[in-house]
C-alpha cells in the first residue's frame, strides 16, 4: 500500500515540476507512478533470484562443513574436548 502511495506522489511531483495541469496531469502521473511500481517490481524479482541462489550456496556450504566436522569427529575422536 505504501508502494503505491510513494508512486502516485512522485508521479504528481512530476506531473507539478513539468508544470502540467487539469486532466494531464492526473495522466501523467498515472504513467510515472505505472513506471515507478514496475522498476520496484523487477528490481524486488531480481534480488528474489539472487537472495535465493545465495541462500542456497550458503545452506550448502554449511551442510558440507556439518559433514566434515562429524565425519572428522568420527575418524579421530580422541581429539574431542572432554567435559569435567
Amino acid at each position: 500500500m505504501g508502494t503505491l502511495a510513494g508512486a502516485l506522489i512522485g508521479g504528481q511531483y512530476v506531473a507539478a515540476s513539468l508544470d502540467v495541469t487539469g486532466t494531464g496531469a492526473s495522466g501523467l502521473a498515472g504513467v510515472v507512478a505505472g513506471a515507478l511500481l514496475a522498476g520496484a517490481l523487477a528490481a524486488n524479482a531480481a534480488g528474489l533470484r539472487v537472495s535465493g541462489r545465495l541462500q542456497l550456496v550458503m545452506v550448502l556450504t554449511l551442510v558440507g562443513l556439518l559433514v566434515v566436522a562429524v565425519l572428522g569427529f568420527r575418524a579421530r575422536p580422541a581429539l574431542a574436548v572432554r567435559g569435567r
